[in-house]
């Protein structure tokens, strides 16, 4: 109930602020805001909030910044996720390729981001040990802390669906970092680990203690408001 009235709230808010401006004489639109929806990975994937502002230095350049939050349930019916939190800031320098009137606008971006993640596992589970894949730990309970960074690059394309609403899609390419550690572990004992023959099965990055590395992804989209007057920029 209140996860659906804090995106009922934001929902209002963000559209409050865009018709507010409907009749801004205020010249050019040198701000915006952004709301959109998340896929957050805090044991599994898990809905969020996306909420963001852009500030243009230039015709061409600009900085947008996105926050990224989590508004629950905070745990799993299944006791595998406990009390889990996260949250994402992710800066981004924004180059507007040239595009002609009423077409869409596309931009390439140089991105960042830092996410903090937590939960409780209670039902029990395994992590790998540093720099070693044929023996675990398991454990009856554990409180994981997995933070992440990435750093990519962007492409993106602002489609107008009104006056001073667009619709902004994305992707990209780039590294990310997981440094994942337990700690509060109950019944810690180490076994060997064989893998799962014949089954489709992943372990998850936070499964793994300590620092890796790999390829990162992004795509989304989101819902964009241009503070200011309706100008094509």
């Amino acid at each position: 109930m209140r996860r659906t009235l804090l995106i009922i709230l934001i929902l209002i808010f963000s559209a409050t602020v865009c018709f507010s401006q409907k009749d801004s004489t205020a010249g050019n639109s040198r701000f915006s805001v952004s709301l959109g929806p998340a896929l957050l990975p805090i044991r599994s994937m898990n809905l969020g909030v996306s909420t963001g502002a852009e500030f243009r230095f230039s015709e061409k350049l600009s900085l947008f910044t996105e926050l990224s939050f989590f508004p629950g349930p905070k745990n799993n019916s299944d006791s595998t996720g406990m009390h889990k939190k996260y949250l994402r800031i992710k800066p981004e320098l924004r180059y507007y390729l040239p595009a002609g009137a009423n077409r869409p606008k596309m931009y390439v971006a140089l991105q960042y981001s830092h996410a903090s993640r937590s939960f409780d596992n209670e039902r029990g589970g395994y992590y790998f040990l540093k720099n070693r894949t044929d023996s675990v730990n398991n454990y009856d309970r554990a409180h994981i802390k997995s933070p992440v960074q990435t750093i990519a690059g962007q492409l993106g394309v602002l489609f107008r669906a009104a006056d001073i609403l667009s619709i902004d899609y994305f992707m990209g390419f780039g590294f990310r970092w997981v440094n994942t550690t337990y700690s509060e572990a109950e019944n810690l004992h180490l076994t060997s680990y064989s893998p799962i023959k014949g089954a489709f099965h992943f372990n998850g990055a936070y499964q793994y203690e300590g620092l890796r590395t790999g390829v990162h992804f992004t795509m989304g989209i989101r819902l964009i408001c241009r503070i200011g007057k309706a100008q094509d920029r």
